[in-house]
């Protein structure tokens, strides 16, 4: 699958931003809505450092604390937010070290950690369409929406192995998801994330807004990259901003 279009979601080119200072600046994370009629909705959200929620880029840019838009080192659009961003991970580690990172895994709202990119697929999308896209990505699984953009299953490569018991070939997501069971608030708590996890043994959820659409995916390895980062390791690898997962 091709990247997001950043043209798609009113990001100007990369020639319009400024490099920012690494405090202050939040990620954009980018969603797509596949539909089976080849239609795809785009989104693009900011975790919101003083509500610790997602909110849609034109609220970002109509807040008070806006500061403008620029890019990182690998090219992926920032927030330069007056609020300010929490401290870089290597200084936290260093301050603190891993028992402290623990700590804050008890406080830290799992909206934060999602990659910026990530795709969801509406039941009547072809599986051949979704086998491409989890090819395509580093992702085990991808979410199955309602038309509100509300989680109603997950398809996964194992759903997409598994022999159906008609003998037939499986045509649509619909036809081979799995039901979800699960979806976390975007203010859930680190720890409490990982705990559900490691009980229901998924390796992924959907972040949920409070009015219950998708706004990001939580995986394990999202868990480990951030437990990782503030013991001060350089964590290499995943999608840090820079690996489009479209």
């Amino acid at each position: 699958m091709s990247p997001v279009d950043r043209s798609a979601i009113g990001f100007p080119s990369a020639a319009g931003f400024e490099r920012p200072a690494a405090d202050g600046a939040l990620p954009v994370r980018v969603g797509e809505v596949i539909r089976g009629d080849g239609e795809r909705e785009i989104s693009a959200a900011v975790p919101c450092p003083r509500s610790a929620t997602a909110k849609s880029l034109d609220e970002c840019v109509g807040c008070e604390r806006f500061r403008g838009l620029h890019l990182d080192q690998p090219g992926a659009p920032l927030v330069q937010c007056a609020h300010g961003a929490e401290p870089s991970a290597a200084a936290t580690a260093l301050g603190h070290g891993l028992g402290a990172s623990l700590s804050e895994a008890a406080s830290t709202p799992v909206g934060s950690l999602p990659a910026r990119h990530f795709s969801c697929v509406t039941a009547d999308v072809s599986t051949e369409l979704v086998t491409a896209l989890l090819l395509a990505g580093a992702d085990n699984g991808v979410p199955v929406v309602d038309d509100e953009g509300k989680p109603i299953g997950i398809v996964t490569r194992a759903d997409l192995l598994r022999q159906p018991q008609d003998g037939l070939a499986p045509r649509t997501v619909a036809d081979v998801m799995t039901p979800l069971a699960i979806g976390l608030p975007e203010t859930t708590t680190v720890a409490y994330a990982a705990a559900l996890m490691a009980h229901h043994g998924i390796h992924q959820v959907p972040i949920v807004r409070t009015t219950g659409e998708v706004v990001g995916i939580l995986t394990s390895l999202d868990i480990l990259r951030w437990l990782g980062t503030r013991a001060g390791y350089v964590v290499f690898g995943g999608d840090s901003g820079a690996t489009t997962r479209t």
